[in-house]
């Protein structure tokens, strides 16, 4: 039978297996409730700001551009860029998501946002959903690809957008989130 120093050790191992078993539930719990603030079309808070890159580059002409910026931790972040192609396309057919999803692949993705001025809620979108869902589509599949084949990082706009939050560069990001 089972003797006491079997017990022990068993009593030892739930112990240890127990506590990485809760922490492993919250975390998905954590990932669902991303999920949901960051893949419902209500609940989703964005601004589209204008970059000047002649801060960030010496070049004689730089180039601006419009962004997405979300408040989504690098955690979460990295976990998003991990997602695959079908992952995103589901989403972005999805009525309650589709958004959301266009959104974060923006700010994923560092995709050129001055269309968003425009088309700055879901009902005017909905316009140009399908030339969006295109582009992710091609995007996705390319980008895949890539990063199958290489080990290349994608730089993110994050630490630029936090000297933003200070306020050493206020005169530079516009938030364009203006309601037409």
């Amino acid at each position: 039978m089972y003797t006491t120093n079997k017990i022990v050790k068993m009593a030892m191992l739930l112990l240890i297996i127990l506590p990485l078993l809760f922490a492993g539930l919250k975390c998905y719990s954590q990932i669902d409730s991303l999920e949901h603030k960051y893949f419902n079309n209500d609940s989703i808070h964005y601004d589209v700001i204008y970059v000047s890159h002649s801060v960030l580059s010496k070049k004689t002409n730089p180039i601006s551009k419009h962004y997405v910026s979300l408040r989504i931790s690098k955690t979460y972040r990295d976990y998003l860029l991990g997602k695959d192609t079908v992952f995103w396309l589901e989403r972005l057919q999805n009525d309650t998501s589709d958004w959301a999803t266009n959104l974060v692949l923006y700010y994923l993705y560092d995709k050129d946002a001055s269309r968003l001025i425009v088309f700055n809620t879901r009902k005017k979108w909905l316009r140009i959903k399908e030339d969006d869902v295109k582009y992710w589509r091609k995007f996705l599949s390319t980008s895949m690809k890539k990063s199958q084949s290489s080990t290349k990082t994608r730089k993110s706009m994050d630490g630029i957008l936090g000297v933003f939050s200070r306020n050493e560069a206020v005169l530079m990001v516009v938030p364009l989130n203006i309601q037409v």
